[in-house]
């Protein structure tokens, strides 16, 4: 008896084990609405959605994949059974049918929906602003928000499947405006080349994007509840939220954005740093040259000045020594005539006064200086 109990027990937890270990998960992806999720042209999936979906899997010990899913037929799809997962946009102001059908795994924080219009139509200042209007939705947040609206105000709801198809309905005139999440928004009008569109207005619509699964399916949601809190605990829910909420589209787009400023502030810098060093160079090499040139014109300036006072020296030595020498040379050349004609008068007079003169005695006829001889 005790062995049979005891083997019961085993196979009942065996079965159990298996039952646990034996955790599928299939997404239901709803479209490309960056930066939360959106499948790259390699086909591989990508997003904030997708990263946390990986990390509750693994925490929670399931395996996962990806069936493609118009947004207004997920809901329905779950209650089928052929999807087990999906991203829900939870309104806070409103809460609608289908969410009683649901379980809702609390994922991200609150976001907000603004206006989209084209550029010449004119702003909504307020919901009064809506009668008569065309809007494009998809089945989602802003679908339920103008689902509400749509009597009051006589609107035209143009539905879609993706984001996309709605904003590029807007964008060739087919509807007047729409409600969205300007990440996603903003991605979109980027990717598609929208330039004649904007978004304004008050942040309307506070929603939160969560899990959520079928009511039935309350063992996935214990599981995926328990993997979430771990992964809260440990921080790398956290920090799944932290990339994201730098990331942009899958690429490091606003810190590459950054990253490319900085540089070209650094170059600008570095280059105009280069440049001033070669001005100052310049400067450098030509003052150098001024100083040089000064120099040599001070040199050649004295140089002049000196040659001038030599010349005029000079002139005035050759001036002085031609003054000088001609007179002393009138004298000298004339003396040996001067001599004689004093001689002749002495003579003359001599006879006369019968007495000799003192300065007929003298000699006045220069005389040469003897040379001595040499020694030999």
């Amino acid at each position: 008896m005790r062995f049979t109990v005891f083997l019961v027990f085993t196979l009942f937890a065996l079965c159990a084990y298996g039952a646990q270990e034996s955790c599928n998960i299939t997404y239901g992806f709803s479209g490309n609405i960056k930066p939360y999720q959106w499948k790259s042209p390699d086909g591989k999936h990508r997003g904030l959605f997708i990263d946390l979906l990986d990390a509750i899997a693994r925490e929670a010990g399931c395996s996962w994949s990806i069936k493609d899913s118009p947004a207004h037929k997920q809901v329905e799809m779950l209650k089928n059974g052929e999807i087990s997962l999906i991203m829900f946009s939870k309104m806070f102001d409103y809460r609608d049918e289908e969410e009683t059908d649901l379980l809702l795994l609390n994922t991200l924080d609150i976001t907000y929906r603004y206006f989209l219009s084209r550029k010449d139509s004119p702003q909504i200042k307020d919901l009064n602003g809506l009668y008569g209007k065309t809007v494009s939705v998809t089945g989602n947040t802003s679908g339920r928000y103008f689902a509400r609206l749509k009597d009051k105000y006589g609107l035209t709801v143009l539905n879609f499947d993706r984001v996309e198809d709605a904003i590029k309905s807007i964008s060739e005139g087919k509807g007047d405006l729409g409600l969205f999440e300007p990440k996603i928004a903003s991605n979109i009008i980027e990717d598609g080349g929208y330039s004649n569109l904007r978004m304004y207005g008050e942040p309307l619509a506070p929603a939160m994007f969560v899990f959520a699964m079928y009511k039935n399916d309350g063992g996935l949601y214990a599981r995926l509840h328990t993997a979430v809190e771990k992964l809260k605990a440990n921080g790398k829910y956290y920090g799944i939220i932290k990339k994201w909420s730098a990331e942009d589209g899958g690429f490091l787009k606003y810190y590459k954005i950054a990253a490319a400023g900085l540089g070209a502030a650094i170059l600008v810098m570095l280059f105009i740093m280069l440049w001033n060093r070669s001005l100052h160079i310049q400067v450098a090499n030509k003052t150098k040259k001024l100083c040089e040139s000064n120099m040599e014109n001070i040199r050649l300036r004295e140089e002049a000045i000196i040659n001038g006072r030599l010349a005029a020296l000079g002139g005035m030595a050759v001036a002085v020594a031609h003054e000088i020498n001609n007179p002393a040379g009138l004298i000298v050349h004339n003396m040996t005539y001067l001599s004689n004609f004093i001689k002749e008068l002495c003579a003359a007079a001599g006879k006369e006064i019968k007495k000799p003169l003192k300065i007929c005695s003298m000699d006045m006829a220069p005389r040469r200086k003897k040379r001595k001889p040499r020694r030999k």
